[in-house]
């Protein structure tokens, strides 16, 4: 499978150490299999950092599916569980980390699914803010 990350940098392996916490799917290698995508990533940080577009490719076996020492969490398309795991990585207050609708402890090793734009992001805030 190959998968593409759009940034301002190369990146020739993956240190998690310096990835950010409270994203879609907790701290995490955020890449996607939808090129154009990992383009429109590049323009939208070289538009706020500077630099040069670059877009990072990596092959991934796929056979790591088949290995039970990956924790695997997998979204087919976007629903209110997708949703709510969403929300509780974002959420620098929530705290039932243990729960399995996040992944803030980092227990899943590999989440797939589709990330959350700004403009559903600022939906789920609203509707957040009407639930409480």
């Amino acid at each position: 499978m190959i998968l593409y990350r759009g940034t301002n940098v190369k990146i020739d392996y993956i240190d998690l150490e310096k990835c950010k916490p409270y994203r879609d799917f907790g701290k995490g290698f955020y890449c996607t299999t939808i090129k154009k995508q990992a383009e429109n990533m590049a323009e939208r940080v070289v538009a706020r950092r500077g630099g040069t577009e670059i877009i990072n490719v990596y092959e991934l076996d796929e056979n790591i599916f088949n290995d039970k020492n990956i924790k695997v969490k997998q979204f087919n398309k976007p629903s209110a569980e997708w949703a709510k795991f969403v929300l509780n990585n974002r959420n620098r207050d929530f705290e039932w980390i243990n729960s399995k609708e996040c992944n803030v402890d980092c227990k899943y090793d590999l989440v797939i699914g589709p990330v959350a734009d700004d403009d559903i992001i600022s939906l789920f805030k609203t509707f957040e803010r009407r639930s409480n």
